[in-house]
Protein backbone atom coordinates (compact mmCIF):
# COMPACT_ATOMS: atom_id res chain seq x y z
CA UNK A 1 0.00 0.00 0.00
CA UNK A 2 1.40 3.39 -0.98
CA UNK A 3 1.55 6.52 1.14
CA UNK A 4 -1.07 8.14 -1.09
CA UNK A 5 -3.43 5.22 -0.57
CA UNK A 6 -2.92 5.36 3.20
CA UNK A 7 -3.60 9.09 3.23
CA UNK A 8 -6.76 8.52 1.20
CA UNK A 9 -7.98 5.85 3.62
CA UNK A 10 -7.17 8.07 6.62
CA UNK A 11 -9.21 10.92 5.16
CA UNK A 12 -12.14 8.55 4.61
CA UNK A 13 -11.89 7.20 8.18
CA UNK A 14 -11.72 10.71 9.65
CA UNK A 15 -14.79 11.77 7.62
CA UNK A 16 -16.75 8.72 8.77
CA UNK A 17 -15.70 9.30 12.39
CA UNK A 18 -16.92 12.90 12.21
CA UNK A 19 -20.27 11.72 10.81
CA UNK A 20 -20.64 9.11 13.56
CA UNK A 21 -19.83 11.68 16.25
CA UNK A 22 -22.49 14.04 14.86
CA UNK A 23 -25.05 11.23 14.73
CA UNK A 24 -24.27 10.19 18.30
CA UNK A 25 -24.53 13.77 19.52
CA UNK A 26 -27.99 14.12 17.94
CA UNK A 27 -29.18 10.85 19.50
CA UNK A 28 -28.07 11.98 22.95
CA UNK A 29 -30.73 14.69 23.11
CA UNK A 30 -33.26 13.65 25.70
CA UNK A 31 -36.81 14.52 26.64
CA UNK A 32 -37.78 18.11 26.09
CA UNK A 33 -34.54 18.93 24.27
CA UNK A 34 -35.64 16.91 21.27
CA UNK A 35 -38.98 18.72 21.09
CA UNK A 36 -38.02 22.20 22.30
CA UNK A 37 -39.22 24.86 19.90
CA UNK A 38 -41.20 22.65 17.52
CA UNK A 39 -44.31 24.81 17.98
CA UNK A 40 -42.55 28.16 17.61
CA UNK A 41 -44.64 30.63 15.59
CA UNK A 42 -47.51 28.13 15.31
CA UNK A 43 -50.86 29.99 15.53
CA UNK A 44 -52.78 26.78 16.28
CA UNK A 45 -50.55 26.02 19.26
CA UNK A 46 -50.85 29.62 20.45
CA UNK A 47 -54.64 29.22 20.36
CA UNK A 48 -54.43 25.99 22.37
CA UNK A 49 -52.32 27.76 24.99
CA UNK A 50 -54.80 30.66 25.13
CA UNK A 51 -57.79 28.36 25.57
CA UNK A 52 -55.98 26.35 28.25
CA UNK A 53 -55.20 29.54 30.15
CA UNK A 54 -58.84 30.67 29.94
CA UNK A 55 -60.07 27.30 31.18
CA UNK A 56 -57.64 27.31 34.15
CA UNK A 57 -58.66 30.85 35.07
CA UNK A 58 -62.35 29.89 34.92
CA UNK A 59 -61.82 26.81 37.08
CA UNK A 60 -59.81 28.84 39.59
CA UNK A 61 -62.57 31.48 39.78
CA UNK A 62 -65.22 28.82 40.34
CA UNK A 63 -63.31 26.86 42.98
CA UNK A 64 -61.66 29.66 44.93
CA UNK A 65 -63.69 31.32 47.71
Amino acid sequence: MTIAELEQRLVAVERELAELKMELKQKQKRGWESTFGIFANDPVFDEVVRQGREWREQVNRETMP
